[in-house]
């Protein structure tokens, strides 16, 4: 199916637009940048109901933006876990073949390759350290070891995917879900530790997409090229952003609306982008995990001298 008539979906949730500014700006953005290549692409937002229901009292331009906001009443707890809640369940509440973006992306090229890729599910591996590109991060080994999960062969990135209308990808979803559940009771609300288990444990075919499907700003130093097709600004840590992006989302959230130049602007061949020092992002990972590693000790001693 052709992009131009495929469902590119995206997840909202928050508690208030001064809270979730920056992630509603984002998605509009996102779409914006997807227009210029799609304009006929059917733009579907998967909301909670608390943000739904302060977007339409507002008025906000991505009621005008998407093709439709469909609402979820299911999704509990804060706004996070809402957000992953939506995300781990989106096959549940959508029919047919989908794209996914993250918030934090911009549509960089067309999308249109991505019709021939015919896996059930299809993502691209991890590069938070590109050095080690697709590699199970050590961090997580800890929390796997805690819910007895081998790591995996490969680490896949949640932030862009396609996803076919088949049985496997329903139970692909289901078990992402069940596993995002799980992983929630030892303290991780990220999505892609229990995304990678479904993967690795399920029967659906994975479609290894390229990097220029996934191309993150702050992991490492890059020109945009006629082959990239989508950047992610990694919004979630404003220090590894790029300047250009992060005045787009306050430009967009002050006055709703930013020119599609602007957005070509950051997106197009020949723009650079440097890597960020990560070094401190990952002994903080390694920290937290060497600390999660020592309760989880503790805890089983506790437990087996209760026994």
């Amino acid at each position: 199916m052709s992009v131009a008539t495929q469902q590119v979906v995206y997840v909202l949730s928050g508690d208030s637009l001064p809270s979730a500014a920056r992630y509603v700006s984002g998605v509009s953005l996102s779409i914006l940048s997807l227009r210029r290549f799609h304009p006929t692409a059917v733009v579907v937002c998967l909301c909670d109901r608390p943000l739904h229901e302060i977007i339409v009292a507002n008025n906000h331009p991505i009621l005008r933006l998407a093709d439709r906001i469909e609402v979820c009443p299911d999704a509990t707890g804060g706004p996070v876990h809402r957000s992953r809640y939506l995300k781990t369940t989106l096959r549940r509440h959508l029919e047919g073949p989908f794209l996914y973006l993250d918030a934090d992306t911009l549509v960089a090229g067309p999308l249109d390759e991505l019709s021939r890729w015919t896996a059930d599910a299809s993502f691209t591996l991890d590069r938070f350290f590109p050095e080690e590109p697709g590699r199970f991060p050590s961090w997580l080994l800890p929390h796997y070891q805690h819910l007895g999960w081998p790591p995996t062969d490969r680490y896949f990135n949640g932030g862009f995917f396609r996803v076919a209308a088949t049985p496997a990808a329903a139970r692909l979803f289901d078990a992402w879900h069940t596993n995002w559940l799980a992983t929630v009771r030892v303290g991780i609300v990220s999505d892609q530790p229990s995304l990678n288990r479904a993967i690795a444990t399920g029967d659906a075919e994975i479609g290894v997409l390229p990097e220029r499907f996934n191309q993150t700003v702050g992991r490492s130093a890059f020109t945009v090229s006629s082959d990239t097709r989508v950047l992610s600004f990694l919004a979630s840590r404003r220090d590894t952003m790029a300047a250009a992006y992060v005045g787009l989302i306050e430009r967009f959230s002050a006055c709703g609306d930013v020119r599609t130049e602007d957005i070509a602007a950051i997106t197009s061949e020949g723009v650079s982008y440097a890597r960020h020092d990560l070094s401190v992002v990952g002994d903080l990972r390694r920290r937290l995990a060497e600390r999660v590693g020592r309760t989880a000790a503790r805890f089983g001693l506790w437990r087996a001298s209760r026994e």
